[in-house]
């Protein structure tokens, strides 16, 4: 008992002496640091959870309102390094392709892009659909390849982006490969473009080039683009 009450007597004297008053201020201090902090992940937190569940709400909007246009297709698996190779060779066709979208100023220079990036065969058939009018262009230097390019990308003048998904492989063959893919074009962040297309990739000798493509169009709305 006398030791308790010692005890507590040097706790008191502490108290009022300059020393345990700055430290029970820094340790003030530190606890409210500390919640702060604790508050402001637990806001980063609760963030991270609403923003992640809207993109795959918006995510899941745009899956149901594509029409699944190749549903009835069986992928194939990659069983073979060859096939592997020509699997990643298609993928990088589509970002460099995609690349050049987003630099291209006007027609004519996306499609002198396309041409000096060597992943198009020269006889490179494209196939724009739009449901009710389908634009066909063979070769990248052909009067209508460039009329429907300039037509196209001349008058954009918004800031753009461009998303291209995976490909998603549809048929090997000894040396080409059909594959799927989407693509989203955004003007001053509005989505503007949609596409599900199918393109097919060819080796020949040790070069990959995209020997055709069709592109789908299944959502168009420029208006943001101009």
């Amino acid at each position: 008992m006398k030791m308790s009450i010692i005890a507590l007597e040097n706790i008191s004297e502490n108290l009022g002496k300059p020393s345990a008053k700055v430290s029970l201020k820094q340790t003030i201090r530190r606890s409210i640091t500390f919640l702060r902090r604790s508050l402001y992940f637990l806001g980063l937190v609760l963030s991270l959870i609403c923003f992640s569940s809207f993109q795959a709400a918006q995510a899941a909007t745009l899956t149901a309102a594509s029409p699944a246009i190749h549903a009835g297709e069986h992928y194939s698996a990659i069983t073979t390094p060859e096939q592997a190779l020509m699997y990643w060779n298609s993928q990088n066709l589509v970002n460099t392709w995609n690349n050049i979208i987003i630099q291209a100023k006007t027609g004519d220079e996306q499609l002198q892009l396309m041409r000096q990036s060597g992943i198009f065969a020269d006889d490179v058939q494209l196939t724009f659909d739009f449901g009710d009018q389908k634009i066909v262009l063979n070769g990248l230097d052909s009067p209508e390849a460039h009329e429907f390019y300039n037509s196209f990308v001349n008058p954009l003048k918004k800031n753009r982006y461009n998303i291209a998904s995976n490909v998603e492989a549809v048929k090997f063959e000894q040396d080409s490969l059909r594959f799927n893919f989407k693509h989203f074009i955004f003007f001053n962040d509005h989505l503007s473009v949609v596409g599900e297309d199918q393109a097919t990739t060819k080796r020949i000798g040790d070069r990959y080039q995209i020997a055709s493509a069709v592109m789908r169009i299944i959502y168009f709305d420029v208006a943001n683009g101009y």
